[in-house]
């Protein structure tokens, strides 16, 4: 039986900053393969930052901005931040799992999403939670 190699990673985010903290996913992701990992980790919501004000104030009191700004900083599958995730699976050939802040590309609703990609940069599955 062979060695799996995993990177769990720890790493703060850039709330509410989809392509900022994707390069951070680069950045961890690059690190973690020269480790030889083969699997890296990413938690849940990494991607664009879990909406913690959700937990300070009633809800929908006042989070208009957030909400937009979170609106505007998910995940879309099909789209440009799940190909740049696949790209850096692929770039780096490692399997690779992102939680996301996941939102229909012609919709309101988010989802707690964790996203996997192959190391060829597939896109093989998700769970909505």
């Amino acid at each position: 039986m062979g060695v799996l190699t995993i990177a769990a990673v720890q790493a703060t985010y850039v709330l509410m900053n989809r392509d900022a903290t994707i390069d951070r996913v680069e950045e961890l992701t690059e690190g973690a393969a020269r480790q030889r990992a083969q699997l890296v980790v990413f938690p849940e919501a990494f991607v664009p930052g879990t909406p913690i004000w959700i937990d300070t104030r009633p809800i929908w009191d006042g989070d208009d901005e957030w909400f937009a700004m979170l609106m505007d900083n998910s995940v879309t599958i099909p789209g440009p931040a799940a190909d740049r995730l696949a790209t850096i699976a692929e770039k780096h050939s490692v399997w690779l799992v992102v939680g996301v802040q996941e939102r229909e590309p012609n919709g309101s609703t988010i989802y707690n999403t964790v996203l996997y990609f192959s190391p060829d940069g597939r896109l093989v599955d998700r769970h909505r939670k």
